[in-house]
């Protein structure tokens, strides 16, 4: 302003005015758009990053998206909620799958706790909403918390016999 011994910056959720030569008052700033935030003296608008929002014009920082929820992209106006068959920990870019073994039917969980182990009978790969029924035959599953091999993330090949003979044939 007229007489400041120093030029003072735009307020936060405000940025510089690239248009003007000289920026008299804070009413010369430009409000930051939706998905973007401009901290105090900002030059220009930042984006939001990947696993954050900013849902209306004029914020100074970007929120973190909540529990259950994701965003991949930068600058946006809102999260998604995290698919069947994953969870999503507090400011999440992408859904982090169940582990195999385990599965969720479930949208919005936020915690590899939340994901359910399978029964005898099933199985689950990685990231899975449902379980799946183990194969008829030659396979067995039993069971993501007795499965000492894959953990139930994949049935087991069903052993043949129970003891092998080597013999040198002549």
């Amino acid at each position: 302003p007229e007489g400041a011994a120093a030029a003072l910056p735009c307020p936060g959720g405000t940025h510089k005015n690239a248009s003007l030569a000289v920026m008299t008052s804070a009413s010369d700033c430009i409000t930051c758009p939706a998905g973007t935030s401009c901290s105090v003296g900002s030059a220009t608008a930042t984006p939001c990053l990947p696993g954050s929002f900013a849902a209306s014009p004029g914020q100074e920082t970007c929120t973190l998206c909540e529990l259950g929820m994701y965003q991949p992209l930068e600058g946006q106006t809102e999260c998604l909620t995290c698919p069947a068959g994953s969870y999503c920990i507090a400011g999440s870019a992408k859904p982090t799958p169940c582990p195999g073994g385990k599965y969720s039917s479930m949208q919005g969980i936020s915690s590899e706790a939340q994901c359910i182990p399978e029964d005898v009978g099933f199985w689950a790969p990685l990231g899975s909403a449902l379980p799946e029924p183990c194969p008829a035959s030659g396979f067995y599953c039993p069971g993501a918390l007795a499965d000492a091999v894959h953990g139930g993330g994949k049935p087991i090949i069903m052993p043949v016999g129970q003891s092998t003979r080597i013999e040198e044939v002549t």
